[in-house]
């Protein structure tokens, strides 16, 4: 094993505890709705993350990529400055640091994955003094897919020059459940109320824990496997 990945927000940070997201939707299907896109397509979907991955589909129907793009480029950014507004609130998950500390101390690369902006996930890790232990952040980024795509993971250890079947990703949602599996990269879930224990077991988790506190021990086994 040579790299530990995170899931950020609820896996590391509680920013979403802190962000109106209500109010950042309806400012992004301004900008959807004046590209064209029905107000009942963008209703059906209360997570705003999967309304930035299945809008893709419905703009590029008449729309070139390029302007697809500048479109969820505008999109994102309004999503991007909400989450900023969270930043100064948001607060450490139970056993983030130690963990974080550990897999350094372990001389492991750290990579954070994330569908919140890079400057919201920075800003976080910087006020609450993490940002030193990671070694790349995969932000959102309208050129990518997000999570349950793979496409952020691939981009993180490209940067960190890991391969997936020395990597292990830790995360709170089916969402990084499934961009890990799509790799093959072991998959560590942290339950944090989103997700249920059963969920996770019937996705086929390699490993479940109730926090980061736990996390030292799980790497330990693995480092034994290796």
């Amino acid at each position: 094993m040579n790299a530990v990945l995170f899931d950020f927000d609820r896996t590391l940070v509680n920013l979403g505890d802190y962000v109106p997201w209500k109010e950042a939707k309806e400012k992004m299907m301004d900008v959807y709705i004046a590209s064209g896109v029905s107000p009942e397509f963008i209703k059906q979907y209360q997570s705003i993350f999967i309304l930035l991955i299945e809008i893709i589909d419905e703009l590029s129907k008449s729309l070139p990529q390029v302007e697809v793009i500048k479109i969820q480029s505008h999109a994102s950014k309004i999503l991007e400055n909400y989450e900023l507004m969270g930043v100064n609130q948001a607060t450490l998950m139970v056993g983030a640091l130690d963990a974080l500390k550990f897999v350094k101390d372990k001389k492991l690369k750290v990579g954070v994955v994330s569908s919140n902006a890079p400057s919201s996930v920075k800003q976080c890790m910087r006020k609450l003094g993490i940002l030193k232990y990671v070694d790349y952040i995969s932000g959102r980024d309208p050129k990518l897919r997000i999570k349950p795509y793979p496409d952020q993971i691939v981009l993180c250890l490209k940067k960190l020059k890991c391969n997936p079947e020395n990597s292990v990703m830790i995360g709170d949602n089916l969402a990084d459940l499934r961009s890990a599996k799509a790799l093959d990269v072991t998959f560590i879930a942290v339950i944090t109320g989103r997700v249920s224990r059963s969920d996770f077991e019937s996705e086929k988790a390699d490993y479940i824990i109730q926090n980061l506190e736990e996390l030292p021990g799980i790497l330990l086994k693995l480092f034994k496997t290796v």
